[in-house]
């Protein structure tokens, strides 16, 4: 072979190298696999809301399919239990509540769930905290004292961050299961709702002040500030 083919040859070859450098410098790096249970989660997200007219309810038959994914989706989430992280934990049990499954009376579904959740809870942000709440009140479950405790010693450090349809969601379920709010705790969503009168609507109003007088019936609400902030929003509710 001659001078110019080697040379030639080296040039392309160099050129196809520098090419390849190229794109492997500038090409997007794959993404990293998702664990299984945030996976899991992102299954079971419920899809939106239909438009009006847009589509047709479930027939009958495709709601017991549903219903059927749900529970082979709860089995697999319990089987890898061991494994998932809070807020993966949190996110699929949200998901299977909310597309309407329910595990069956006198099993042992939730409180596993729950357990494994109790050295996870002080890790959970707000968002994941209120989701939490509001899942208890779906399960109309009471947690174990020690388990309610770490609950709420989470709530203490991450209450102040929630936004408003997650402290209404939280504190409506956590009334739905027959719990109450330790002062502390309560004394921070008082001051979260009052921070928030001049934005929510008639509806939340409602919502809030009925929770928190579920939360305490029969019983007078604990505390001066709390009662009047309820006759606050009720006051304001009847005008909206």
């Amino acid at each position: 072979m001659s001078a110019g083919c080697v040379c030639a040859s080296v040039c392309a070859n160099d050129c196809h190298d520098n090419a390849l450098l190229r794109w492997l410098v500038h090409s997007p790096p794959p993404p990293a696999p998702a664990p299984r249970s945030q996976a899991l989660a992102r299954l079971l997200q419920p899809p939106p809301p239909a438009l009006p007219g847009a589509a047709p309810p479930p027939t009958p038959q495709q709601q017991q399919q549903l219903t059927a994914l749900c529970s082979l989706a709860a089995l697999q989430l319990e089987v890898l239990l061991p494994l998932s992280d809070g807020s993966a934990l949190v996110a699929s049990l949200v998901a299977l509540l909310r597309l309407g499954w329910r595990p069956p009376r006198r099993s042992p579904w939730a409180p596993q769930v729950l357990l494994r959740l109790l050295p996870l809870l002080c890790r959970l942000r707000a968002p994941e905290l209120a989701d939490l709440g509001w899942a208890l009140g779906q399960l109309r479950l009471r947690p174990h004292r020690q388990w309610w405790l770490d609950y709420g010693a989470a709530l203490r450090l991450e209450a102040r961050d929630m936004a408003l349809p997650g402290a209404l969601a939280c504190l409506g379920g956590l009334a739905e299961a027959g719990l109450k709010l330790d002062p502390e705790v309560l004394h921070l969503f008082v001051n979260l709702l009052r921070s928030r009168l001049g934005v929510m609507s008639g509806g939340q109003l409602q919502e809030a002040a009925a929770a928190l007088r579920a939360m305490y019936a029969p019983r007078a609400l604990p505390g001066r500030s709390t009662a009047q902030l309820v006759q606050e929003m009720e006051r304001r509710a009847r005008y909206q």
